[in-house]
């Protein structure tokens, strides 16, 4: 009787068993659902807004097209003309970001790095000195262009101005003057190095201070400490701030737009500033396309070169 009662009762609960399960495996893909539904426009909003773009510019780098009229296929004739002879400019944009580039990165590395190890060594009013430092960061490129615009003015500028107060006459032509040029924008960068200060600072506040006192039992003096101590613990940091500040380099635009408009004689041409000309001032979009792409493909055979390069030498703390 027993056995009779057990059996019936299991073939009763079966079903409802079934049901729980369907119900469970419901709720799971409904919940699959939310989390697409959730995810779609940001989905969306890259595949129309960035991929579609990108493709677009890609068709239109083999052609030839103003932006307007219908585009004409031509091959290859774009990036050929860049390599040929034909546009004169596009050396003279490769050079003066190669200049700005070799020149203004490590300079700007290590002006950053050691601003970040004084407020690192700072006692009392630390917080105060590292917001000064980080406000050149903030403030909106346009505008901090034309202050430099305005103290950098070989007669009316503070700097050559304030340089006479002290007895100190200079033609020093800054914006002016193809040998200076580059260099003064360098110094404009260095103005603006607030972000990267503070990813060194935060990487140097992470450096066990354990460490530096095994190098003080051991006799180590201050370049020891840096170089054996800091560099290494710090080395993720840096790399970070090589691949962006690399990157920025190549990408500058807007102080060769506001400030010298690619002079004088094209010595501050910057490839981004070309681009942006062959586009929308002589009317070349498919021209400008290529010469985007062609920066595309560099920098990502360049970053990924500079990543796995830098990766032999960079210590993470799990390793």
């Amino acid at each position: 009787m027993l056995r009779f009662l057990s059996a019936v009762m299991a073939r009763q609960l079966l079903p409802l068993g079934k049901v729980g399960y369907m119900m469970e495996k419901l709720g799971r893909k409904r919940g699959e659902l939310a989390g697409w539904l959730f995810t779609a426009p940001a989905v969306l909003g890259f595949l129309i807004f960035t991929i579609a773009p990108m493709l677009a510019s890609l068709y239109y780098s083999f052609c030839e097209f103003d932006g307007i009229t219908k585009p004409e296929w031509v091959g290859l004739a774009n990036y050929i003309r860049l390599f040929d002879g034909t546009d004169p400019f596009f050396r003279s944009s490769v050079k003066a970001t190669l200049l700005y580039t070799v020149l203004g990165v490590p300079v700007f590395l290590a002006f950053s790095l050691a601003v970040a190890m004084l407020l690192e060594k700072a006692g009392r009013g630390k917080a105060f000195f590292r917001t000064v430092l980080f406000l050149p960061a903030v403030i909106p490129a346009i505008a901090a262009c034309l202050i430099w615009k305005w103290m950098c003015d070989p007669s009316l500028g503070i700097i050559n101005n304030t340089l006479k107060l002290f007895g100190i006459y200079t033609d020093m032509r800054w914006f002016y003057s193809t040998k200076t040029v580059i260099p003064t924008f360098i110094l404009m960068w260095m103005w603006g190095c607030g972000t990267t200060m503070i990813v060194l600072l935060a990487g140097l506040q992470d450096v066990p201070k354990s460490l530096y006192d095994a190098m003080d039992v051991d006799g180590g003096g201050g370049l020891q400490k840096f170089i054996h101590v800091t560099v290494p613990m710090i080395s993720p940091s840096i790399l970070f701030c090589v691949i962006v500040s690399f990157v920025n380099a190549v990408q500058c635009f807007v102080p060769a737009y506001s400030i010298t408009n690619g002079g004088p004689s094209n010595s501050s041409l910057f490839y981004i500033f070309y681009m942006y000309r062959e586009a929308f001032s002589f009317g070349n979009m498919g021209g400008a396309c290529a010469i985007a792409w062609l920066l595309f493909l560099v920098l990502l055979i360049l970053t990924q070169a500079m990543s796995k390069a830098m990766n032999r030498w960079v210590y993470y703390g799990g390793d």
